[in-house]
């Protein structure tokens, strides 16, 4: 099946005041291929860093080493995150009219609580950020993107990384994803063989 990406804005409704933004990756209505990536705003004067995070405790961890010894007020800091979501199909002739509605109402439903999750322990992120240095989390970005059956976390992820070309990849060696299996752990290694851009690994 194709892919497709589709956007949506959520404002983040705290001292933060950053606004997180939601990459849909195969989304179920279409089978249009990825068109190009909203383009993440950087200065010239500075590095385009993505920092991947999951909702384990490690993250922080993270976050706190890219603010401490990575970024420059100057930089760009972009938290990326990958978030596994895998709409109930309702597109069959068998079902009737009111049963599709429901299916969907339901998906809708999931989606909207996956990302207001997500939304949330990103906020909490930014804000130790904002703690570490004011400047740096000033120009923090977010990127939530949904990953399928047929396109896995790491691969979607080294597909995001080559799509927005950040100066530095910076992922955690360890750490409990919600999908049962290490996100910043196995994924990282198959990021280190597979990015094209210089990947930073925290222990």
């Amino acid at each position: 099946r194709g892919h497709t990406t589709t956007t949506a804005h959520h404002h983040l409704k705290s001292m933060a005041a950053k606004e997180v933004l939601v990459v849909v990756d195969g989304d179920e209505k279409t089978g249009r291929p990825d068109p190009e990536p909203l383009p993440i705003l950087h200065s010239p004067k500075g590095k385009m860093i993505f920092v991947c995070v999951d909702q384990s405790a490690f993250s922080t961890n993270v976050v706190e080493f890219a603010a401490n010894h990575i970024a420059r007020p100057e930089d760009t800091v972009c938290l990326v995150t990958v978030v596994p979501f895998e709409p109930v199909p309702y597109r069959t002739g068998h079902l009737s009219q009111k049963v599709k509605n429901e299916i969907k109402d339901f998906n809708q439903k999931a989606r909207k609580e996956i990302t207001e999750k997500t939304q949330s322990f990103l906020q909490e992120l930014a804000l130790r950020i904002k703690d570490i240095n004011a400047a740096i989390h000033d120009n923090c970005e977010f990127r939530v993107f949904y990953s399928r059956h047929d396109r896995p976390l790491k691969k979607l992820l080294v597909t995001k990384i080559e799509k927005y070309k950040p100066s530095l990849v910076i992922l955690g060696c360890r750490g409990l994803g919600k999908v049962g299996r290490t996100f910043l752990g196995s994924v990282s290694d198959f990021v280190v063989h597979n990015s094209t851009v210089p990947v930073a690994i925290v222990k």
